[in-house]
Formats: C-alpha cells, structure tokens, sequence
C-alpha cells in the first residue's frame, strides 16, 4: 500500500516535468532551465523547513495555541505553510531566471516555475506518503497542488514581464498564496465542527483538477502562440 501512495503522489510531477521540458528540445537553454527549477524546488525544502523552524518558535513564544486553536491553525496555514513554500519557490524561481542561459518567454517563465512548484511537490509527497493512504495519494497525484500554484505564479510574473503591468506582480504571488493558504486552513481538524466548511477544499481541489486541464492545453496550445513565445526584453530579463 505504501508503494502505491508513493508511486500515486510522484509519478504526475514527474511526468509533467518530462512532458513540459521537451517542449522545445532545440531551444538554447530551455531544456536546462527546465532541470535547475526542477531540482531548485527539492532544494526550496531545506530554506523552508528553516524558516518554519523559526516561526514556531516564535508561535510557542507569543502562545498563539494558547490563545485559541484556530488562531494557532491560522498562523500554521497562512504562514508556517503557505507563506514560507510560495515565498522560497518564488525565490528559487527568480535565481532561475537570473542564472538562465534560455531567451526565456512569458511561456518559458510559466514553465520554470511550474517546475520548481512540481519539484517541490515530489520532496513534499515523499516525505508525506508514510502517513497517507493510497487514495489520500491519488488526489494529491492528480491535483498537483504545488505545480497549479506554479502555474498560477509563473503564469502571471510573465504577463507582468510581457505587459509591463505591475499589478501582475502582486498578483502572480498573491493568487497562488491565498489559494494554497485557504486551502490549507479549511482542511484544519480545528475547523471539523463547521460542517460548511469542507466544501472549500473539495470546491479548490476540483478547481485544481480543472486548472491541470488547463496547463496542458496552455503548454500544448501556447507553444506555437507570438504572443507567449517572444523572447522578453533583455532589460526586462535580468
């Protein structure tokens, strides 16, 4: 059973790791781009376990869990979790772009960071898949949590890039935060009493079925679009 929750939860990041990094197999650079976020994301574990370190010291310290065991579910979520994952990928993320041989495009952006949200996705799935069962395995497989938040994060640091909006920055780390964030917190044992509140997580994880549909038909669809295929500016890249 073990074995299965664990082929069940690495196998979809795995493949679209594969599937993504042959997208253009003649493209100086982009083959390789691809493999450091990828790796970058297993590293991204060991900075975030730090950084958790360091906030549940100071969780203990202010006695939030004595305060109210929602609060303590609050501050777990939102930053012990989401802030400290989305914050340290984003990081790895941009020193893939800087070290980047790749004429990188808003494509490309979205690419490398999905990978490096996939990356981290398999450390995480490893280290989780002792303790869940071979269906508990299989959504979390198909969902790809991480990549979606990826996705989402790469997707609109490109528009940023490619438009020159600044309000795309925020929102490239805000969407993916927010939803990992409300995600995890509605999962909460604390918050089991609230019987409406379980569909929060099922509605984002469907959600998060629909946006992997969505991821294929953008790598597949996009390869071959101007629009998302036009090397950025030079002085935008660095």
């Amino acid at each position: 059973m073990i074995v299965i929750a664990f082929l069940a939860a690495l196998l979809p990041a795995i493949l679209m790791y594969l599937w993504i990094r042959k997208r253009f197999p003649d493209k100086p650079g982009y083959s390789d781009s691809c493999k450091s976020a990828f790796i970058g994301g297993f590293t991204v574990s060991v900075p975030v376990f730090l950084m958790d370190l360091i906030l549940v010291g100071i969780g203990y310290f202010t006695h939030l869990s004595d305060i109210s065991e929602v609060l303590w579910e609050f501050y777990r979520t939102f930053f012990m979790f989401a802030l400290a994952e989305e914050l340290w990928k984003f990081i790895c993320f941009k020193g893939i772009l800087k070290k980047s041989k790749c004429d990188y495009s808003w494509y490309d952006v979205t690419a490398f960071m999905m990978l490096v949200g996939l990356g981290f996705e398999v450390i995480e799935s490893i280290l989780l898949c002792f303790t869940m069962s071979p269906i508990q395995a299989i959504i979390r497989g198909v969902t790809m949590m991480h990549g979606i938040f990826g996705f989402i994060m790469g997707y609109y640091y490109g528009k940023a890039k490619y438009t020159g909006k600044k309000g795309y920055y925020v929102l490239s780390f805000l969407l993916p935060y927010l939803y990992h964030a409300v995600y995890d917190f509605t999962l909460s044992p604390s918050l089991e009493y609230i019987d409406w509140i379980a569909i929060i997580p099922v509605t984002l994880a469907v959600l998060s079925v629909v946006l992997v549909v969505v991821v294929f038909v953008f790598f597949n669809k996009r390869k071959n679009d101007e629009m998302y295929i036009t090397p950025l500016p030079k002085a935008e890249q660095k």
